[in-house]
């Protein structure tokens, strides 16, 4: 009876090691699989287009410099529009009511 249970349990052991090392081939097949696609779907882009890999290099040139505008502006509030901070301040004003509100409230 120990020695059945025992070889169940080895065989048990066995099948799992199977399982997890197939699951892992798999893993990196499709690993393998996906980036020979991007790199084909890169191949085609530039073969049917080429301009269009520089347009995107150009948006996300656009993009990261919209965004340093934005920050440099958030930094240095001289060069802030005045519809901002206008913005801004009713947003602090608001807040500050609500907490007001809320301590109130909470005091009553």
């Amino acid at each position: 009876m120990r020695k059945r249970i025992r070889y169940n349990q080895l065989r048990y052991k066995q099948d799992a090691n199977k399982t997890a090392l197939r699951q892992q081939q798999l893993q990196e097949q499709l690993l393998a699989q996906q980036e020979r696609w991007a790199s084909f779907e890169s191949d085609m882009r530039q073969l049917a287009h080429p301009e269009w890999e520089e347009q995107e290099q150009q948006q996300e040139q656009a993009q990261r410099w919209t965004l340093y505008y934005f920050l440099g502006t958030i930094r240095s509030p001289a060069t802030m529009p005045e519809w901002l901070a206008v913005c801004l301040l009713k947003l602090v004003f608001v807040l500050l009511g609500l907490a007001l509100f809320v301590g109130w409230l909470s005091g009553r």
